[in-house]
């Protein structure tokens, strides 16, 4: 019953919905939320520039507490969308590189799959 009180008007558009309170909610959200909230998006086909960017700017923001399960999260959604915005990918890549030893093989495979989604990794960076 947590969301009992919440109707939905029946003719609402549920994304407008979601995209209003993303905007408006942004300075609360943290990594999990921004890469949750893009993934969606990107399930549901909704391209909207506008709150990528804020959402980009947000996990900017909130990049000094990423963990190692963060960074792969983002990258995997990256990858997805292929977003390749440099400054933020480099910024995850020294965090991963300089803490490989915190990543299980798993997430190595991920992040090393990710990159070279994104064309950010070369044969020569392997």
């Amino acid at each position: 019953q947590a969301f009992g009180s919440w109707r939905l008007d029946p003719g609402a558009d549920p994304a407008r919905f979601l995209r209003g309170e993303a905007l408006r909610q942004m300075q609360d959200f943290k990594w999990n939320s921004c890469v949750r909230f893009l993934d969606a998006f990107r399930r549901w086909g909704i391209v909207d520039p506008e709150l990528t960017a804020m959402t980009l700017e947000r996990l900017q923001d909130i990049l000094p507490a990423a963990t190692n399960r963060d960074v792969v999260m983002i990258l995997e959604v990256f990858s997805k969308l292929g977003i390749a915005r440099l400054e933020l990918l480099q910024k995850l890549c020294q965090m991963a590189f300089s803490n490989l030893w915190l990543f299980s093989p798993q997430q190595l495979v991920s992040v090393t799959s990710s990159l070279a989604k994104l064309r950010f990794l070369t044969e020569r960076d392997v």
